[in-house]
């Protein structure tokens, strides 16, 4: 499988080697497949985050120091320039972050598998659920649900999110780049949700 696992995690190295155990344990992923971009305030959070390399073999990139006021805030490097990188080395991009887990079998081939055969599905969801979010316009098959994010309610518009999700990385680098230049540094993750799901963003353009 051609797929790079992207985590980010802000100053929580314990719930972070939860989630690399999880993909781990569930799922058909390596663990030189997982890249986590790691943010601490501090020098025990940083040496957590080395632990759970250490431990699991997964791949930490540490964020530089950022100024007062944009702490809790990925730099641009890792919000849009590293997903760039991801998007061009691999096939597919999972996304997910440190407040999440997988608890049961999650097939990453057989995913991508379905996603080749149908280039009319544009995300993968292991958060957003037919069962959880019932709605009357899903299509419910036997080993799988389809949302049009055209005329679904939420949760089905967030065609973006991070946690839980699986894209073509050809798709997710158009999304980006539909991001408005001069904010693309400033923004954190809520934010990217936002802007490429909310109908009032630049999700208009999204097909």
């Amino acid at each position: 499988m051609n797929i790079s696992k992207i985590i980010f995690s802000y100053n929580r190295p314990l719930q972070l080697w939860g989630l690399v155990k999880s993909i781990l344990d569930n799922t058909d992923l390596e663990p030189g497949r997982i890249t986590c971009i790691c943010k601490s305030t501090g020098d025990r959070y940083r040496a957590g985050y080395e632990k759970v390399a250490e431990e699991l073999w997964c791949r930490i990139h540490h964020e530089p120091p950022a100024p007062e006021g944009f702490r809790r805030r990925f730099n641009r490097n890792s919000l849009y320039d590293f997903m760039l990188v991801a998007c061009r080395d691999a096939e597919f991009v999972s996304l997910a972050v440190d407040d999440m887990c997988y608890f049961r079998r999650a097939d990453f081939a057989a995913a991508t598998e379905f996603m080749r055969s149908d280039p009319g599905i544009c995300l993968w969801s292991w958060r957003i659920g037919a069962d959880l979010q019932p709605h009357a316009s899903l299509d419910v098959r036997a080993d799988h649900w389809r949302a049009d994010r055209a005329v679904d309610a939420m949760p089905y518009r967030y065609v973006f999110h991070t946690d839980g999700s699986l894209y073509r990385s050809a798709d997710l680098a158009y999304w980006l780049s539909l991001l408005p230049r001069l904010r693309r540094r400033a923004m954190n993750l809520n934010e990217i949700e936002g802007r490429l799901s909310h109908p009032d963003g630049t999700a208009e353009s999204i097909r």
